[in-house]
């Protein structure tokens, strides 16, 4: 089980392949780091803004099925930048129900490309329902027969994490490592606002269905509950609808060998689209341990929050000056402000913790000479 069926010869699983290079929005490992140095940042990461409603929708649109936390569905998206933008304005002394959204904005047009968020505390304000894999054994001493079985049992493990969800990025701008500024920017404001955030950080990665919404798993086991095909249940869930589940979801233990294999197959196991988005978290020190959606068995990682790579890397420096920095390495940098602001560029370091960068930079993250800025490097 589990997406730990990936071999090397995967396109999708080999660091070395250009494929998985341009999923990640990483630079292919084959060719010159040079192409990858000189940044003048063409997109930010910003607050969603009571504005943003139209592109959101769109967004939602081009987001698919499986894609829980961005339904199509007006009333709810504008309740998500609601909550988003009282998340934010919110003093905080512990985490409870905020829901940070990010967008990523083309800053030649002003449109919106991406999404990523961050919710604080799960189970605070909903049930949150994951399957945990485990196993029994039973044993006939008579008959010298011993069996060990896996099994799936309901549990509410996860609640009081905070989660990672709503990764998306739109095809065209799956490029100029605009998917790590995503998924990576969560995290230097993370550590910039610590106390807004658990201990515990998971992330509920999609499982596998078909571009028509069939998932094995959920026709083996969730149709026979409810009735009803798994895009319906799906998109239920990221209404925040989560009362069917305990009304109609069997809470006893079931056994893995039972399901029909399609679905055996599929317990851990991600979506082709979404191996990037795991590989980026494994790499952020992310681990699996035997827990799946409900709905579709896609594996659900953890990381403690101070164990998380780019949290652990994060470092300050102030602003001495402009400069194009053509030949210097390329970071992730954001403000330290609520109001955040992440780009990608380059940093020239005149000192240990003075550093120059390219003033469109300073632009996008509304810094100015003598400000200080939180920076990691680029993978």
């Amino acid at each position: 089980m589990g997406y730990f069926k990936y071999d090397r010869d995967d396109v999708y699983n080999d660091p070395y392949s250009p494929v998985y290079a341009y999923l990640l929005n990483m630079p292919y490992f084959g060719a010159p780091r040079e192409n990858m140095t000189k940044y003048d940042p063409t997109t930010v990461i910003r607050p969603v803004r009571e504005t943003d409603f139209k592109d959101l929708y769109e967004l939602a649109k081009n987001s698919g099925i499986g894609f829980t936390s961005l339904p199509i569905n007006v009333s709810y998206l504008k309740k998500r930048i609601e909550i988003s933008i009282k998340s934010f304005q919110k003093q905080v002394t512990n985490p409870n129900g905020e829901n940070y959204l990010f967008v990523l904005e083309d800053i030649a047009t002003g449109t919106l490309v991406g999404t990523s968020g961050v919710v604080a505390c799960v189970g605070e304000t909903e049930s949150f329902y994951s399957y945990k894999v485990g196993k029994i054994t039973k044993a006939c001493a008579a008959l010298n027969i011993r069996k060990i079985h896996e099994t799936l049992s309901l549990t509410t493990d996860y609640v009081g994490s905070s989660e990672l969800c709503t990764l998306f990025v739109l095809p065209k701008y799956r490029k100029h490592a605009n998917g790590q500024l995503l998924a990576r920017s969560r995290f230097l404001f993370m550590h910039e606002f610590r106390k807004r955030f658990c201990n515990l950080v998971i992330a509920e990665l999609r499982g596998v269905s078909d571009k028509n919404g069939f998932s094995p798993f959920w026709s083996a086991i969730g149709k026979n509950f409810f009735g009803f095909d798994f895009p319906q249940a799906d998109y239920l869930t990221g209404l925040g609808e989560k009362q069917f589940i305990s009304d109609l979801m069997p809470e006893f233990r079931l056994y893995i060998s039972m399901l029909p294999k399609s679905a055996q197959d599929v317990i851990g196991q991600v979506h082709k689209d979404t191996v990037p988005a795991f590989k980026l978290l494994e790499r952020e020190n992310f681990v699996y341990k035997g827990y799946v959606d409900i709905f579709d068995a896609g594996p659900t990682i953890e990381a403690f929050i101070d164990k998380i790579s780019s949290i652990k890397q994060c470092r300050y420096a102030t602003i001495s000056g402009f400069a194009n920095n053509a030949k210097t390495k390329t970071h992730i940098i954001s403000n330290l402000n609520i109001d955040f602001r992440a780009c990608v560029g380059s940093l020239e370091f005149v000192k240990e913790q003075e550093v120059t960068l390219p003033e469109t930079c300073a632009k996008a993250l509304q810094l100015n000479i003598g400000d200080k800025l939180k920076y990691i490097t680029l993978h």
